[in-house]
């Protein structure tokens, strides 16, 4: 699961006179619903990352550990749950009374679903490579507990994509959001579900992350063809089709580090935060944000980076024509004119494409693989 802005050649992170101040400040990546493996853009952190992998499909989980290469990485199978989520939300009995619930959901009646059920496609079996078997864990813990029984004080990233539980994988993070200095996480949000506090919906979520200090800076959405007029498939497997109603999407939320007010409404984070937060703008594309973070916390990091390099590095990114940072600050605002569509400012050259196996994961399936 990885956003279409997603930066895969960052050149802060490639850059080792910048890239060595995370030396003693390593990038720690949760991620659950790892199927498939780590999005291949964080493995750009290199020697710096440090990663838990969290999947229900034990099959998957031994597959990912056999193969991966790095020792600091490492993958868990379990369910992630929050202990007393069924009080809070009786899931059962509202998907059994969707009059009742006013359940807006349309995931039955759209092709994707149409084509699940006459092709018989097995999402658990598609998740698992293939494996011969399919087997569940039992374990089940919440990312609070996991978080504590691996030994992580801090959780820089919580990338979250269950089919349908993300909600509760949050919840089941309270502790964690408020404690372990997360910067930011990626969430799968559906937009359709019955009209209740916990439902696992994009309003819902929103919410949760924004009450924890966390603000919405990217957002993708998949839409879905019903079954009535089917449209073409995304992918090669009956998921998200070029048209129809927005279904699912992927949201980004990153705290707002470049607000010089967000100390007095949330609290400091210390300068090792803000200094991973710049390496994760630029890893989602947004290097306008890590430029204001350098900014506005220049005290706070200049001891830990050369804060004129990134700025000029931030720059060159987005702009490879401009000499450095203070001469694209001082083209703007001698004419901003020229950075309208029609100006001649710099142009910028488009973003590396996405490796392959990075465009074969952006899938979206309603076939349940997380389905309890």
């Amino acid at each position: 699961m990885a956003l279409e802005r997603v930066n895969y050649a960052p050149a802060m992170l490639r850059d080792e006179a910048l890239a060595s101040a995370l030396d003693e400040h390593p990038f720690t990546l949760l991620d659950i619903g790892c199927s498939g493996g780590l999005d291949v853009h964080w493995r750009e952190f290199g020697e710096h990352l440090r990663a838990v992998g969290v999947d229900p499909l034990n099959e998957e989980c031994r597959r990912l550990a056999d193969a991966e290469t790095s020792p600091t990485v490492r993958y868990v199978a379990a369910w992630i749950a929050a202990p007393d989520f069924e009080q809070k939300y009786p899931r059962g009995a509202l998907e059994l009374d969707p009059v009742g619930a006013r359940n807006d959901q349309s995931i039955a009646r759209t092709s994707s679903r149409a084509a699940i059920l006459a092709t018989g496609f097995d999402g658990a079996r598609h998740f698992s490579q293939g494996a011969p078997t399919v087997t569940y864990a039992e374990r089940r813990l919440s990312v609070d507990e996991l978080a504590a029984e691996a030994g992580l004080e801090t959780v820089d990233f919580l990338k979250v994509d269950t089919d349908g539980f993300d909600l509760e994988v949050l919840v089941s993070a309270d502790e964690t959001l408020r404690s372990r200095n997360v910067l930011g996480a990626s969430i799968e949000v559906q937009f359709h579900a019955p009209i209740h506090d916990y439902s696992n919906c994009f309003s819902n979520i929103d919410r949760l992350m924004r009450g924890h200090g966390f603000s919405l800076f990217d957002l993708d959405v998949y839409r879905y063809s019903r079954a009535a007029l089917p449209d073409r498939f995304v992918y090669d497997i009956p998921a998200q089709t070029h048209r129809g109603q927005l279904g699912f999407g992927e949201a980004l939320y990153v705290r707002d580090l470049g607000d010089s007010k967000y100390p007095a409404m949330w609290g400091a984070l210390p300068p090792a935060s803000l200094l991973k937060a710049l390496f994760l703008f630029e890893l989602f594309g947004l290097n306008d944000c890590a430029a204001e973070v350098i900014l506005n916390n220049e005290a706070a990091l200049s001891p830990l980076i050369d804060t004129r390099r990134a700025l000029d590095v931030l720059a060159r990114e987005w702009w490879p024509r401009a000499e450095d940072y203070h001469h694209l600050a001082e083209a703007f605002v001698a004419d901003p004119a020229a950075f309208m569509k029609s100006g001649r400012a710099m142009d910028p050259e488009p973003p590396p494409e996405p490796p392959a196996v990075e465009v074969g994961r952006r899938l979206r399936l309603l076939s349940g693989r997380f389905r309890r």
